[in-house]
Parts: C-alpha cells; structure tokens; sequence
C-alpha cells in the first residue's frame, strides 16, 4: 500500500510541475464563461471575433462585452477577472513570473488575485498594482475608481510620483484633477459596484464536491457586499444581492437582479428585478410569520424543523408590475390568514383598484405542455363582494409560465429528467412569468424569475 501510495505522490507531483511549467511558458488568459455578446481582438487584427467558453487570449489581445452582457476570464493559477457589460480590457502581459498586466479602456473589471501573484491594472489616467487580493476598477468618461474588497490596492496617478494605498471596505477616486479622498464604501456603493457581474456555478459530480464547489462560488455571492460569512449569517435588516444576465424566451437580453431583505422580525421578503431595453418589471414577494424568525439565517433550519402547530404564515403580499418611462402596471395579491378556515382570504388589486379572486381558478383552469414546461391559465376577478358572479367579472389575467435555460430556450421534460445536478440546473435556468391584462395600460408584465437568492439561502441555512 505504501508503495502505491508513493508512486500515485511521484505522478502528483510530475503532473503539477508539468502543468506549472506549461503555464509559464504557454501563460493565456482563457473564457471560462459568458452571457450575452463577447468580442476578441488577436494583437494586430482589426476584426473582433465573437468569444465562446475555452476562447484563449495571449499577450496584447483584447476584449470588450456588450450590452446586457460579462465575461469571466481565468488566467494562471486560477487568478480571475470578471468584466461586466459594455467594457473593453486589454491583456497587456499574462502569467510571466506570476506578473500579469491588464489595461481597462472603459467599463468595470473585478479581479481575484491569489496572494503572492503581482497584477496590475492600467487606465487611461491611473494604475493599481496588488500581490493578491480582491478589488475593482471602474473607468468612466475617462475616470478611474477603485474599490477594494479584500486585501489592499496601491494606486498611482498616471504622470505623477504620487502613490495611494486603498484597503478593504474604501474607494478611491482618479479623477482628471488628482486624487479625491479616500472613503469608506457604503452598501448603495458597494451594490452598484457588484451589479452587472457574472455568477457562474461550475457542473461536476459527486454531490460532496458539488456542494463545495457552490460553497466557494456562494462564498464570491458574499463577497459581492464585502462582507464575510459571520456578517450574512448574522443579517437582520440589511440586504444581500444576486444577479445574472441571460435571455428571455423572446430571444431578447435581460438582466436580473434579486434582492433578499428582511424588513422586520417576523417575515422576509425577495425582490425580483427584470431589466430590459425599455424598462424593467419586477416581483415583490413579501411573507410574515405569526413568531418571530431567528435572527442569524444558519439558524433557520433547525428553527423550521422545530416549529409546533401554533407556526403559521400571517400574510403573504405579492406585488408584480411593469415601469416603462416612469409608468407601469401593477397587480397585487394579498393573502391573509383566517384562523376559522386555516386558509388565507384573498384580495386583489389592479393598479390600485381592489378586486376579488382567487388562484384556485386559475390552476383548475391551467393548460400544460407534455413535452415542454409551457403552461397557460387564467384568473378571473369580479367587483368586490362578488366573487364567482359572472355577473360582476370585470377583469381575467392570463397567465403564461416558462421554464427556460440561459440561452432563452425552453426547457423539455427530457432535458430536466437529464439534467442531473439540481444545483447546477437552477443556476442555468430560469422561470418566465407574463401577465395579460385589458386592464394593464403599458402592455404584459412580463418577469424573469432566477433560483440563484435560492441557492444561497440553501447554502447558509442547511
């Protein structure tokens, strides 16, 4: 046994010299994954090239993402960058003596650097210079800012001897007349910093190194506030926030944003935020408990696990709608419980105009399709007090429900039965909503819906 175990460490170590090695000497910048319109540029091309996963980059290559889309590049000793949408960058130097050099001409990049690896990051007026750490540059109108969310970033004014040293938790303004003062990033900085950057969960097997794998990706998710695990299992009021960009079953770009929140002792509440082109539409999704919930999210499980009868929903108040040019539509559904019937009484309200109904109507009237997760229903609503009139129905909403992948697909029955790793099938698929309404005044309500908030949540609480 010894013997083998010696010879399987001498092959170990053989592959990881090699592989060294190679990387020095072949050192790239490779796609490790992208959503939407990524273009490549070889040095002395002209001709920008759409990118895929496995696109290699070399020394003096370029990038830029488009609207509604990000990239991940990965390059010698799993260092990162994550590029969100409309950003050109330029791989200067990769992977030399564990130095990398990257030139960001407009946009936003975040960069993962493991400790000991020399990277800097060019612009047009500054350069910020790390040996491992986690950080941001954003260039806009010619302007550099810098946020570090780990570590520490030296910055210097391009033209000047002048060096800044921005640590953990602050930003830093390069502006065309100097240095601004260093500050300490708040949560609406540190949101706008992390919106519009990919979120990638990596397929493999094994359901132990899958729940790794997703502990070391949700564990980016965390970073995204600049905060460590302690601080989200400990969350009481304070937000945290996941997105990805995908299309929808259009074949159009969007962007969605989620919000998880707890707004008081008893309840919590997830925000949906869909961003198209000409607007956006949102789901607002808020439920209140009759007890209070634990205050440290890691207690949940345990908490809901031990519950006794007396444990019930209060209230469940779900408002989805549409903003188009500062005006939109806007469907509400409160529940409220009824401790006589041991169900919630329904209320609906059509852009601010209550009406009664009920969702039972609409699943006994749900349509679906055998071979595809495409359903389609309807809800009719009537006058107040007058529920089941067809006398008094004033209004029915159609409901249409997709599940689809990334690429806006819709996914077939045989797909998911193949799909293997639930995980990694919620984070590369979606749900799609859409409301139709004569009463609506702007069109459908039309959301995307992700499970990525889900999958947090699960990591933390279990």
């Amino acid at each position: 046994m010894r013997k083998v175990r010696l010879g399987f460490l001498t092959t170990l170590l053989v592959i990881i010299l090699i592989t060294f090695s190679a990387s020095e000497v072949f050192a790239k910048a490779k796609v490790t994954f992208l959503t939407g319109t990524v273009k490549f540029q070889k040095s002395g091309s002209e001709e920008w090239q759409d990118a895929k996963i496995g696109t290699e980059l070399d020394n003096e290559d370029s990038l830029k993402t488009g609207k509604f889309s990000n990239v991940e590049l990965e390059f010698p000793k799993e260092n990162k960058i994550k590029i969100a949408q409309n950003t050109v960058l330029k791989i200067e130097e990769v992977g030399k003596e564990s130095k990398s050099s990257f030139k960001v001409e407009s946009g936003k990049v975040f960069m993962q650097i493991k400790k000991g690896d020399d990277t800097k990051v060019k612009t047009p007026n500054a350069v910020a210079g790390v040996r491992g750490t986690r950080f941001f540059v954003v260039v806009e109108d010619g302007e550099t800012y810098v946020y570090t969310v780990e570590g520490s970033v030296w910055v210097k004014k391009i033209g000047f001897d002048e060096e800044k040293i921005v640590n953990a938790g602050q930003i830093l303004d390069i502006l065309s007349s100097g240095f601004g003062q260093i500050r300490n990033a708040t949560n609406s900085d540190k949101n706008k910093f992390f919106s519009g950057l990919p979120f990638k969960v990596t397929t493999t097997t094994g359901s132990s190194v899958v729940k790794n794998r997703l502990k070391r990706e949700m564990a980016f998710e965390r970073d995204q506030l600049g905060q460590d695990k302690s601080d989200i299992l400990e969350k009481k009021s304070d937000d945290f926030v996941t997105g990805r960009t995908l299309k929808d079953v259009h074949g159009n770009p969007v962007r969605v944003e989620q919000i998880f929140s707890r707004p008081g002792d008893a309840s919590y509440q997830i925000i949906n935020i869909t961003k198209r082109d000409d607007g956006l539409t949102y789901l607002d999704w808020k439920m209140t408990y009759n007890q209070k919930l634990p205050s440290n999210l890691g207690d949940w499980g345990e908490f809901f696990d031990s519950v006794d009868a007396s444990f019930h929903l209060d209230s469940k108040d779900v408002t989805m709608g549409t903003i188009k040019d500062g005006n939109g539509d806007k469907l509400r559904w409160l529940g409220t419980y009824n401790p006589a019937t041991d169900d919630f009484d329904e209320t609906f309200f059509v852009n601010g105009v209550e009406r009664d109904g009920s969702f039972d109507d609409y699943e006994l009237s749900q349509v679906s399709d055998p071979d595809q997760f495409y359903s389609y229903g309807e809800l009719p609503l009537y006058d107040p007090g007058f529920y089941g009139d067809p006398a008094h129905q004033v209004d029915v909403i159609i409901i249409r429900t997709y599940l689809i992948n990334n690429d806006g697909k819709i996914i077939s029955v045989k797909d998911f039965a193949t799909s293997g790793d639930m995980f990694s099938f919620i984070s590369t698929s979606a749900g799609e909503i859409i409301l139709s309404s004569d009463s609506f005044l702007y069109g459908d309500i039309d959301m995307v819906v992700i499970g990525d908030i889900g999958i947090i949540l699960v990591m933390y609480i279990f």
